[in-house]
């Protein structure tokens, strides 16, 4: 084992259960949680030496790990978690959590962010998924990010990220970005995300383990969520994952579930989907294999 091993910030054989929000119990063979620039490239070049893939791990949500063990390094950027409120906006580091920066955004009277209120998501997450709700995508705000790509650290301007649906920068690693936001009043503020969290406890299981939406909503037809509901699925279960009663596009840990149940029950989704109504459901939820360095 090469000496970077005795640095503590990379580890052998760490159970990342605690670190998805779909508690899935999956064992990284190495896990990595960098503090700085010099130990993401460290623990990158260590991934290369010992011919490992390399897996990025913001919130730990729109993540499915497998059951058995991960046979790669697992980097959490939960280390880079500092940000500095500006005179327009936040630069922020990759590992800040929306939820943290919210909240302090709207003690400085900065607004735009509210609609991410409830969801378990990073900075640099949610940039590379465009993470959207309640009608605004995160791709909104975003004005440049700090980026490694192609072994070269590089700024990415806005006008050179093609935001879509769910789909934001992807070509190399978030580091950083900077948000451009408006003044509004802290009381407006506040209240929007009370009303925000409000709406989603009453219509999404926010207090279950679960990545958030399964699939992505059809262009030319109903939301996933109710194309599920009304294909008679809402509560079905395999092992420890349900369809959740509240929202059919969320699945929902409900005691020791295996990433293997969710599996099928996303199949089920989209067979079901299919045969009834003709339309093929597209996944939001990533599975960790399929994103693999």
């Amino acid at each position: 084992m090469i000496a970077l091993i005795k640095k503590n910030y990379i580890k052998e054989n760490i159970n990342l259960k605690s670190k998805n929000t779909l508690r899935i119990n999956c064992i990284a063979r190495f896990y990595a949680e960098p503090g700085n620039v010099d130990e993401i490239i460290e623990a990158i070049y260590f991934a290369e030496k010992e011919g490992l893939p390399v897996l990025f791990l913001g919130g730990g949500s729109n993540i499915l790990l497998p059951d058995n063990t991960l046979e790669a390094l697992v980097i959490s950027f939960s280390g880079l978690k500092e940000y500095v409120i500006t005179e327009d906006g936040v630069i922020a580091d990759a590992g800040v959590k929306l939820s943290e920066l919210i909240k302090r955004l709207s003690e400085k009277g900065f607004g735009g962010l509210e609609f991410t209120a409830g969801i378990p998501a990073t900075v640099g997450g949610a940039i590379r998924m465009n993470l959207g709700s309640m009608g605004k995508e995160i791709g909104e705000f975003v004005e440049e990010i700090f980026a490694y790509e192609n072994g070269f650290f590089r700024k990415v301007k806005k006008e050179e990220i093609n935001f879509s649906y769910r789909k934001g920068y992807t070509e190399g690693i978030i580091i950083s970005a900077y948000l451009n936001l408006k003044r509004k009043d802290k009381r407006k503020i506040k209240q929007e995300i009370l009303n925000i969290l409000e709406k989603k406890k009453k219509t999404q299981p926010l207090d279950m383990p679960s990545a958030g939406c399964v699939f992505k909503n059809p262009k030319d037809a109903e939301p996933a969520g109710k194309l599920i509901e009304k294909a008679g699925l809402k509560g079905k279960k395999i092992g420890g994952a349900m369809i959740s009663e509240k929202h059919a596009n969320f699945i929902v840990n409900i005691g020791g579930a295996k990433s293997s149940d969710i599996k099928r029950l996303i199949q089920l989704a989209e067979n079901e989907v299919y045969k009834k109504f003709g339309v093929k459901l597209e996944r939001e939820l990533l599975y960790a294999e399929e994103i693999l360095l």
